[in-house]
């Protein structure tokens, strides 16, 4: 699950990266600073800010009681996966 959450963070740093160079403007520190940033720049609605927080919380959690270890890393991956398919599907929008 770490793994994916890393990939996660990776993928909303590098998307923030992008939209600075393009906006000229300068995101907060912080994954939740960074997605406010890309909502509050267009990047992403305020439904997906909602999704990509609740993702990460998702990945950020630690245990999840209730689920094996290997379900809650399949998930995690899975979670992982399809924002940063929404990431890249975004930023190839931008070019």
């Amino acid at each position: 699950m770490g793994q994916a959450r890393s990939a996660f963070e990776a993928g909303v740093e590098d998307m923030v990266s992008l939209v600075e160079i393009i906006t000229k403007r300068k995101a907060g520190s912080g994954l939740k600073n960074q997605v406010q940033f890309l909502s509050e720049e267009d990047f992403i609605s305020a439904d997906e800010q909602q999704a990509f927080l609740s993702a990460w919380g998702f990945l950020a959690a630690g245990a999840h009681p209730g689920l094996p270890p290997d379900e809650a890393g399949r998930i995690g991956l899975i979670l992982g996966l399809e924002f940063m398919q929404v990431l890249l599907i975004k930023a190839k929008n931008l070019l």
